[in-house]
């Protein structure tokens, strides 16, 4: 499932009442991509959320962000 303006694949599917974009910045970045993981895998155990993505290059990141100022990017047209 990707954008109909990117061939970056949508973040998530469709369907959860609420999403969260969440953007961390730290000194370390591999020890930092740790903790989330570990962070997002316990929230995840707990079923406090019911799915999570990361970001895995700079496009992946600017397509979120993208999403947060027009959701219509994920629309298909």
């Amino acid at each position: 499932m990707t954008s109909s303006s990117t061939n970056i694949p949508k973040p998530l599917p469709y369907g959860y009442t609420y999403y969260v974009l969440l953007e961390t910045l730290g000194s370390d970045h591999s020890k930092d991509q740790q903790l989330l993981e570990e962070f997002l895998g316990k929230a995840l155990s707990q079923e406090l959320i019911d799915d999570a993505t990361l970001a895995q290059s700079i496009q992946h990141l600017d397509f979120f962000w993208r999403i947060r100022e027009d959701v219509d990017v994920l629309v298909e047209k």
